[in-house]
């Protein structure tokens, strides 16, 4: 019988790791957000707290990605 690998669980990444991770400030997130722009986010504890998953940030920063030996 073969055990089928269970899913990895979500990393959720604070403000400040998301910021790093994207190269820019914890401001320009928070700009993001209320532009409701930016990667997508969770709000927790009444919304006090915000986390993103690492999976989406990876997600948007590849939307950006810029292949220079791309054909135009």
């Amino acid at each position: 019988m073969i055990a089928e690998a269970s899913p990895e669980p979500a990393r959720y990444i604070t403000e400040r790791q998301a910021a790093a991770v994207l190269g820019v400030q914890r401001g320009t997130l928070s700009n993001w957000r209320s532009q409701r722009r930016g990667p997508a986010y969770c709000r927790l504890n009444g919304g006090h707290v915000i986390r993103y998953k690492l999976a989406e940030i990876e997600s948007f920063a590849e939307k950006y990605r810029v292949d220079p030996e791309a054909t135009p």
